[in-house]
């Protein structure tokens, strides 16, 4: 989505409102592809995915939702376009939490990220979120699993989800399972 001036500034506004956010800027890309960038400086704990759906809910739900990116701290000593890159920079690096939203591709991404949504009752879940950062934790994770036994019809091990703790990866563990005659250990 193209981000006006207006949209970027209003989303900057409400990011200053949050009351984990010490510092924010909002940015379009300069890289392909071109997307709405949310740096945030906090002051407290909030996870980057709770930024992101408190943005996206401010927004009543409309337009896609931006990529959030934490850092230590935001630098404007230099200019809007030298944070811009610097930022993007960090980015690149890995040296910056991002937080980007991917929509689900398959239909397995899909099932799983509705049966996400029901488990940690949230709205806004991309296939690449990590369920234990979005609030997730062991007995969610059971809950999980007997959604993923009764949807998919196979039974996936509490450690091996836990090896797999993004919807997408969890889905290919899914799709690898219901692509094989699977039969569990002799004596289980």
């Amino acid at each position: 989505m193209d981000y006006s001036l207006v949209e970027m500034e209003d989303i900057q506004s409400a990011l200053r409102e949050h009351s984990e956010v010490a510092d924010a800027l909002v940015f379009r890309s300069a890289q392909p592809p071109a997307e709405c960038v949310a740096v945030v400086a906090l002051s407290g704990y909030c996870s980057a995915p709770d930024i992101r759906e408190f943005l996206w809910q401010r927004r009543n739900g409309d337009g896609d939702p931006v990529t959030v990116v934490v850092v230590p701290a935001i630098s404007r000593g230099n200019g809007a376009d030298a944070t811009r890159r610097e930022v993007e920079r960090l980015m690149a690096t890995g040296d910056a939490l991002v937080c980007r939203f991917e929509r689900p591709r398959t239909e397995t991404e899909r099932t799983l990220v509705t049966s996400w949504q029901q488990v940690l009752g949230r709205k806004l879940i991309g296939v690449d979120d990590n369920f234990m950062d979005l609030g997730g934790d062991s007995l969610g994770a059971m809950v999980l699993l007997d959604l993923i036994a009764e949807k998919f019809g196979v039974e996936i091990p509490l450690d091996r989800f836990f090896d797999a703790l993004s919807a997408r990866e969890l889905a290919s563990v899914i799709d690898e399972m219901n692509s094989i005659e699977y039969s569990p250990p002799i004596g289980q």
